[in-house]
């Protein structure tokens, strides 16, 4: 004897009318940013006649096209031998190297950016201690 098996739910007919669908994005103008120092300066020690170099990293839209450095709020003159300064706007990275330091370069440097929407900066002290001692045997 064969069961018969009975539906327990009703069946419903939809009835589905063609409808083109169109497609369309809309483009937001790119908005500029203000520059953020995404790592900041960090304090540094070191010795009279040693070597020094302060280190940031900067973003923005667009990226600022340069860095400008300055100690105690005096503009520093990047001048190939005693200061030198570097700075990448693909990365943002900007450094500025003392080749040589003296106790007259300790102070609070700070690092400036600006594009367009606004400006950004960063700072940090260098101290200078003792002096370093050349011995010649």
């Amino acid at each position: 004897m064969e069961a018969e098996i009975e539906p327990k739910a009703e069946t419903t007919n939809l009835y589905v009318t063609r409808r083109k669908c169109i497609e369309a994005s809309v483009e937001k103008p790119v908005e500029g940013s203000p520059p953020v120092f995404v790592i900041e300066l960090q304090p540094l020690q070191t010795m009279d006649g040693g070597k020094a170099t302060l280190e940031c990293r900067v973003t923005g839209r667009p990226m600022p096209a340069s860095t400008q450095w300055s100690r105690d709020g005096k503009i520093i003159k990047v001048d190939k031998t005693e200061f030198v300064s570097s700075y990448d706007e693909k990365s943002g990275d900007s450094s500025l190297t003392i080749n040589e330091v003296f106790p007259e370069d300790a102070g609070v440097y700070m690092c400036y950016a600006e594009n367009q929407y606004g400006h950004a900066n960063t700072n940090a002290r260098l101290t200078v201690e003792g002096t370093r001692l050349n011995m010649s045997i």
